[in-house]
């Protein structure tokens, strides 16, 4: 059996750590022959960690040579399926193909995307589940969305868990002289995608009654690039940290010495920060939107995205009430324990071999 991926996104948020912890399983087996389409600057670097045959692939990330410029070279090389990690399947396939739709954040949210965007979305999603055999999610929300938005059959949607690895955490760090951060802190971790809700959570946590002793750490893009967030940072009363994108072992230090991490969108097809947060026994304080509660269970407190009361209310709990902290933890290590990289790949292999046997 050949299966070929396209993994030119192997080194993007989300989308790119599916990938990888797929391709770190897929090379501890040898059931099945893969091939990797890669992006021309990433080759050398991804050939160099995983096995399998590498494609030499320069279309541009949503471009329209993506969805031509895969066809000929599979036909070419015999591939008996190919997997897209995102919507994007490629046209005028000469093989079996699946596809893993993370979300439809265009199309939920069109008032933040583009006419042209939304409909390149829209109209890529469709084809995917018209050309696919089947369509993989990470979550039991995301395929009920699916359903309800384009009417897909959901027969043809397997719902299948993406995992969290163990995380290498670099004790050595010196927070304070490294990135500033020399109180008791909360977190936040991802991008300033309006989905994410932060001009809620920036004003939910100046309105905190008591935080001169508690910073506000953000890890992932930089908040200052944004306009519209602008003037919430400018509010003395938030004393906050930007580390930007830094390194895994950082990250996971930060997770562990937080007091907790905050969770505030109102549209997630997964949520990576939850699990990451919670493997290193950090409270997490989520809202209960969309996927979010799947992934948290009964291990996190969950809020409305728009309430923040209810926001607040959950913050001064987790600072105040130290044995209700614990508990949480606790809660926090089991729960994370239920998503492996082990199971998530081999459910896909599964879905692979039905296919080609």
């Amino acid at each position: 059996m050949r299966v070929a991926l396209d993994i030119r996104k192997y080194y993007d948020f989300g989308i790119g750590t599916y990938i990888q912890n797929l391709m770190n399983e897929f090379d501890k087996q040898n059931e099945i022959q893969f091939s990797y389409f890669v992006g021309k600057n990433d080759f050398d670097n991804i050939r160099n960690k995983h096995n399998g045959d590498f494609i030499l692939n320069e279309s541009g990330k949503y471009s329209l040579s993506e969805l031509f410029s895969f066809s000929k070279e599979i036909k070419n090389r015999k591939i008996d399926l190919f997997h897209a990690p995102h919507f994007t399947l490629p046209f005028n396939l000469h093989s079996k193909s699946i596809v893993t739709i993370h979300d439809i954040i265009p199309l939920r949210f069109p008032e933040y995307f583009p006419f042209h965007k939304r409909k390149y979305a829209e109209m890529l999603i469709k084809h995917s589940y018209k050309k696919s055999d089947y369509i993989l999610v990470d979550s039991k929300y995301t395929k009920s969305d699916l359903v309800q938005y384009f009417n897909f059959d959901e027969n043809k949607i397997i719902v299948i868990y993406l995992g969290i690895e163990s995380q290498k955490i670099n004790i050595e760090i010196d927070l304070n002289k490294k990135y500033g951060i020399n109180k008791k802190y909360i977190l936040y971790v991802g991008s300033v995608k309006p989905h994410k809700n932060l001009p809620f959570l920036l004003r939910a946590y100046s309105n905190l009654k008591d935080k001169r002793d508690l910073q506000f750490v953000f890890v992932g893009e930089t908040l200052f690039d944004n306009q519209d967030l602008k003037k919430y940072l400018n509010d003395k009363s938030i004393n906050a940290i930007f580390c930007g994108k830094i390194k895994k072992e950082d990250l996971s230090l930060i997770y562990k010495n937080a007091e907790m991490l905050l969770m505030p969108s109102l549209y997630e097809g997964f949520g990576f920060p939850i699990l990451e947060a919670m493997i290193v026994g950090t409270p997490v304080v989520s809202s209960n939107a969309t996927s979010l509660p799947e992934v948290c269970g009964e291990a996190a407190i969950l809020f409305d995205p728009k309430s923040e009361i209810e926001l607040i209310s959950a913050i001064e709990r987790i600072l105040s009430q130290s044995e209700f902290r614990n508990n949480l933890i606790a809660k926090g290590f089991k729960q994370a324990k239920k998503f492996t990289w082990k199971e998530c790949a081999e459910k896909t292999l599964q879905v692979y071999k039905n296919i080609l046997q």
